[in-house]
């Protein structure tokens, strides 16, 4: 949330003396540069006052759909010595992006600002050109999945730059969903509604100017899942997955939340169980439940979440990847520290989760005085930090000892040469902590 003033238009609106202000440790930024660019480099400026809201690691990335995102650029343990002052970081991008995303993280405390966001470089048609290039021919669509069409079309022109892929709920008013370059000729719009019909048309572009378009053509992604009562609420079935769904806040949950309920089960637990315990439970029971006075927990193979959270927060889905964890750990005996357990359920989140960005969601900022103990966002961060020095499979094998009731402190002198508080001083030393992102 930002104050009268200072909403996130003003970090790109070219005055230094405004500025981007909101209250969380954490912010990012999308911005819609109107046209493919190669981006060459960028520049951020601190705001007028109180240097402890500054950003000190962010990362920059870029979209040709404003679905999929590569990160371009990463910064840690960067300071700001003045007030609006201006440094600038170099990019090595050799693909052009419409979409530009900045995740930026402070240096303490619960206020993120920064005064302006610039970005320079390269149109993607600089090529120079005789006549628009003529226009592609032969638009086929096709469902992938239930948020996804596939879009495959002839190219009949050789000089064209790029294609610039379109898209009209209406069937008249067509703008850009995406880009490819010259020659290729298929993409998949992304981040579509289960069973949502819309038009798509392609056009092709150079410097000087654009083709007609292809013929329109209409397609939708596969339809929702077909929900059929059963265990005291409905079940929804896909890739030998089961989910029930009971809402239990008739007229309190809308039915799009329940949806997108059941598309990020389906989008992560089957992948969270393939990587972490493919014997975990194939069938889940999520219940929405108004009268439970806490956020979300998980038992067994029953997700209890709350109601009345869920409508004060409709985007914080990936609330169910964390817990659908949970139900993928099924940790029965043994020594199975809360630390670890929730650390690692939220880690899963980070690297699973689908929603993170709508719920302005990250791993919590390390700060003195933390530990490893501290669980959640903490421990998840350490644990980032620890797959990035060696590898994802330090975590897996940390799960599977944990899931056999075998932990202690030896599996950390086992696995990697140190203990566990030896590695977590490592960590608190290193300046680099891993930027502020989601993958």
């Amino acid at each position: 949330m930002s104050p009268a003033g200072e909403d996130v238009t003003r970090l790109t609106d070219g005055d230094v003396n405004t500025k981007f202000l909101a209250f969380s440790s954490t912010l990012w930024a999308v911005f819609d540069a109107g046209a493919p660019y190669t981006l060459s480099h960028y520049a951020l400026t601190s705001a007028n006052d109180f240097p402890e809201r500054d950003p000190v690691r962010w990362v920059l990335e870029g979209s040709s759909n404003a679905v999929d995102w590569t990160p371009l650029d990463r910064q840690s343990g960067q300071r700001f010595t003045g007030r609006l002052e201006r440094h600038e970081h170099t990019v090595s991008a050799s693909a052009f992006y419409r979409w530009y995303r900045l995740h930026m993280e402070n240096a303490g405390g619960g206020v993120t600002q920064v005064a302006e966001l610039e970005l320079f470089g390269t149109s993607a048609l600089t090529m120079p050109a005789v006549a628009p290039p003529r226009p592609p021919v032969a638009l086929r669509a096709q469902p992938v999945s239930r948020t996804q069409v596939a879009l495959d079309w002839a190219d009949t022109s050789d000089d064209e730059a790029l294609f610039r892929i379109e898209r009209a709920d209406d069937g008249a008013r067509f703008a850009a969903v995406g880009y490819v370059p010259a020659d290729v000729t298929r993409f998949v719009v992304a981040g579509l509604n289960p069973g949502g019909r819309a038009s798509y048309r392609v056009v092709a572009e150079n410097a000087a100017g654009v083709s007609p378009a292809a013929e329109v053509v209409e397609a939708s992604p596969e339809p929702a899942l077909v929900a059929q009562p059963g265990g005291g609420g409905v079940v929804y079935q896909d890739a030998g997955y089961a989910l029930t769904v009971i809402d239990d806040a008739s007229g309190l949950t809308p039915t799009w939340t329940v949806s997108r309920i059941v598309e990020a089960f389906f989008a992560t637990y089957p992948r969270m169980a393939a990587d972490f315990n493919p014997t975990a439970p194939r069938g889940v029971i999520v219940q929405l439940d108004p009268r439970y006075d806490g956020v979300a927990e998980a038992s067994g193979e029953h997700i209890r979440i709350s109601a009345t959270y869920l409508a004060a927060h409709p985007d914080d889905i990936d609330l169910t990847v964390h817990e659908g964890f949970h139900v993928v750990q099924a940790y029965r005996a043994g020594n199975t520290p809360g630390w670890a357990v929730e650390g690692l359920a939220d880690y899963a989140r980070w690297a699973y989760g689908t929603h993170n960005d709508d719920a302005c969601w990250t791993l919590q900022r390390f700060e003195p005085g933390q530990n490893y103990t501290d669980a959640y966002g903490v421990t998840a961060r350490f644990f980032l930090w620890l797959a990035q020095r060696s590898g994802p499979a330090l975590l897996r094998d940390l799960d599977a000892t944990l899931r056999g009731g075998l932990y202690d402190e030896n599996f950390w002198l086992t696995r990697t040469g140190v203990s566990v508080d030896a590695l977590w001083a490592a960590y608190a030393a290193d300046p680099m902590h891993p930027a502020v992102s989601y993958p």
